[in-house]
């Protein structure tokens, strides 16, 4: 078995993570273009619909203090539970962040179309959607909705969270006690 599925963090699923590293989760109505404030991102090259997988975070797992942690993935590596995170081989890896996003979390790993996205808007989530901690950034995304600051799930106003329900990472559902609802119903891992 590989090392991949030798760190897969769901125990009994070990074959999930094996799966998961051999096939990507890329939709190709999305692909990777220059951006004029960040780089690169993530575009719709075709109209995409509400609840169309979008991509995945499927590579590598880190746990917090791995010697081995290479701090290069830090700006693009998803948190899935308490000092853990895992990173993508695919585009998901160079998603940015908005404070109106139009693509949620899906259970653990999987990005979603959160509603219908026109051809040449780019594909953003809301890093809060799975980050939870201290950290704390100034926040460029130039939304209407733009709160300044990014930050974790615990920092998010009411309203915020409200409106992303159905698109929270599994593990901050469970951590805050929420329904199962606002992950999009029981993990399928």
């Amino acid at each position: 078995m590989s090392e991949q599925a030798n760190r897969c963090p769901f125990g009994s699923f070990r074959f999930y993570c094996l799966y998961s590293w051999l096939v990507s989760m890329d939709n190709p109505k999305a692909e990777v273009r220059e951006h004029s404030t960040f780089g690169r991102g993530v575009f719709a090259a075709e109209s995409i619909l509400a609840g169309e997988a979008i991509a995945m975070f499927d590579g590598e797992f880190y746990e917090e203090g791995d010697p081995d942690y290479p701090w290069e993935v830090d700006d693009y590596v998803l948190q899935f539970a308490e000092d853990r995170w895992r990173d993508s081989k695919g585009i998901a890896r160079v998603l940015n962040h908005s404070c109106q996003p139009n693509i949620g979390i899906r259970n653990a790993f999987r990005l979603i179309a959160m509603r219908d996205i026109a051809p040449d808007e780019e594909l953003c989530y809301d890093y809060a959607m799975a980050e939870d901690g201290q950290w704390q950034l100034d926040c460029q995304c130039g939304s209407p909705n733009c709160r300044g600051r990014m930050a974790g799930f615990a920092a998010l106003p009411e309203s915020v969270r409200e409106s992303y329900q159905g698109f929270i990472s599994h593990w901050l559902v469970e951590k805050y006690q929420l329904d199962s609802t606002w992950s999009g119903g029981p993990v399928d891992i």
